[in-house]
């Protein structure tokens, strides 16, 4: 390197430092406190500002007490007495919660597809078409490929 090199990145860098601390001084000119100055305050004025937030307040508590679930009452600990046609009958078989629950997946079924060759899949058409859209839905999102 040459002496006029070292004096231009020299320089260079001097420029941008004392760009980057002009730059940081105004900033912080912008967002610093201005001196306090005495606070007149209206009367009315927080006297209104008073009746509004305890509005808000109140509008906010109803809505609480709206949305709050209902109350529901305490279980029965002994079970209701059958009817009398049902005296006769078997008792029912206890179910587990996890069969009883209206959001239980059925097991999916246990039949393996028909085993063909591949590559003559790929060469008919519906096949293709089968592979590609498998592709797109079991495979690498677009944006990550």
């Amino acid at each position: 390197m040459t002496s006029d090199s070292i004096f231009r990145t020299v320089v260079a860098l001097i420029v941008t430092a004392l760009a980057i601390w002009s730059n940081r001084r105004r900033a912080g000119a912008r967002t610093a406190v201005p001196p306090s100055a005495p606070v007149r305050e209206d009367p009315m004025e927080a006297e209104r500002t008073r009746r509004v937030q305890e509005d808000i307040r109140r509008k906010i508590a109803q809505r609480a007490a709206r949305a709050a679930p209902p109350v529901i009452a305490a279980a029965r600990t002994e079970p209701p007495a059958p009817p009398p046609s049902a005296a006769m009958a078997p008792p029912p078989a206890p179910v587990s919660p996890i069969e009883a629950s209206p959001f239980r997946r059925d097991p999916a079924p246990a039949v393996a597809p028909p085993r063909r060759d591949w590559l003559a899949e790929l060469r008919e058409r519906q096949g293709a078409r089968r592979a590609i859209v498998l592709r797109e839905i079991l495979g690498t999102p677009v944006g990550l490929r």
